[in-house]
């Protein structure tokens, strides 16, 4: 989210977002099965787009998921939030909950584009702060290692005016099980608050059977300190740990 604003990194950042569903419906071998899961996260800042939601302070997220084999998923998360310093107004969001829909299909061997609906809700919050909205996403990648996200919103932080997302991203195989990913990005967030921002990310993780660790640098500019407050945008590290179900 913005004003305060993934499968994770891609929870990302995934995109935050947990598409890492373990328990399917139907036999083994068939190609018309569903498959649930879902995950939780402890992290000591929750970032998006390079922005803390939490204004530096820890999350606990988690998600459930649904997927099949024609390409077609959907996922529930939630994480808690803080957009505002102690001593600033209360808008009394606690609370965040993403609903998406999405479908992902294969353009020849190496080649995959993944397209989605999130719903963005702060339930709890004050009718004066509505922060609530939609936005269409699309990530082209090659060979799940490098990838160009486009993703668009025709109300960003309930504003009723549009903004545009890009982001370019890598992953990279290290020694000793850990990967290594880094983004670029750019939330175009001008008709909203007058600019957008850029930020850079890099993240280790390594994974222990269903569990992984992820150290993470972010670092938001140009613009981000117009928009936000100080105690959200800037650089910062993040450490998570994530279960997997």
């Amino acid at each position: 989210m913005s004003r305060q604003v993934a499968l994770l990194f891609y929870i990302s950042q995934a995109l935050v977002i947990g598409l890492h569903p373990t328990a399917a419906i139907g036999a083994a071998g068939d190609s018309n099965s569903l498959r649930l899961g879902g995950s939780a996260t402890v992290t000591s800042d929750y970032l998006f787009r390079g922005i803390s939601q939490t204004l530096g302070r820890p999350a606990i997220q988690g998600s459930l998921d649904i997927d099949h084999d024609s390409g077609f998923y959907a996922y529930v998360w939630g994480t808690n939030v803080d957009f505002f310093p102690d001593a600033e107004t209360d808008d009394g969001a606690r609370t965040e909950i993403d609903l998406a829909a999405g479908y992902v299909a294969d353009i020849g061997d190496r080649w995959s584009i993944d397209t989605m609906f999130v719903r963005y809700t702060f339930p709890g919050t004050r009718s004066d702060f509505n922060y609530d909205y939609n936005e269409i996403m699309s990530t082209l990648r090659l060979d799940d290692r490098v990838g160009l996200t486009v993703a668009y919103a025709g109300d960003v932080d309930g504003t009723a005016t549009e903004s545009w997302y890009y982001k370019a991203d890598a992953s990279f195989e290290l020694p000793a099980t850990v990967a290594l990913d880094i983004s670029y990005g750019y939330f175009d967030l001008a008709h909203a608050y007058g600019t957008g921002y850029a930020f850079v990310s890099a993240a280790l993780t390594r994974e222990f059977g269903e569990a992984a660790a992820t150290l993470a640098f972010y670092s938001a500019f140009n613009g981000a300190e117009q928009i936000f407050f100080a105690q959200a945008e800037g650089s910062r590290l993040a450490f998570s740990i994530d279960f997997i179900f």
